[in-house]
């Protein structure tokens, strides 16, 4: 693979890494929802909470430091090889429910 398409790729799975993080950060914020709602079966606003709980800063960092090591390692890859076990141990990164 030549360095140019080497770049490309992973500029790829680095995209992919910001949706997957993305994804996690959704997931927290909704189970922090559903946690603080408990039983109530119809919650008003629910969508405002959710996207405030998403802007949380703190949440948000918590989620970031979860895959924050694979974005400099997706940049040190030599290869394409090195691109693929990264992520492979994306799931990994994944917060444990609190």
């Amino acid at each position: 693979m030549n360095r140019a398409n080497l770049k490309i790729g992973k500029e790829t799975v680095a995209n992919l890494l910001r949706k997957c993080e993305l994804l996690d950060l959704e997931n927290q914020a909704i189970k922090v929802l559903l946690e603080a709602v408990g039983n109530r079966p119809a919650v008003h606003g629910w969508g405002k909470r959710l996207v405030a709980l998403m802007n949380d800063p703190a949440l948000r960092a918590k989620v970031h430091a979860a895959y924050a090591s694979f974005y400099s390692q997706i940049q040190d890859a030599a290869d394409e090889g090195a691109v693929l076990d990264i992520l492979q141990k994306i799931p990994a990164a994944t917060l444990p429910a609190s």
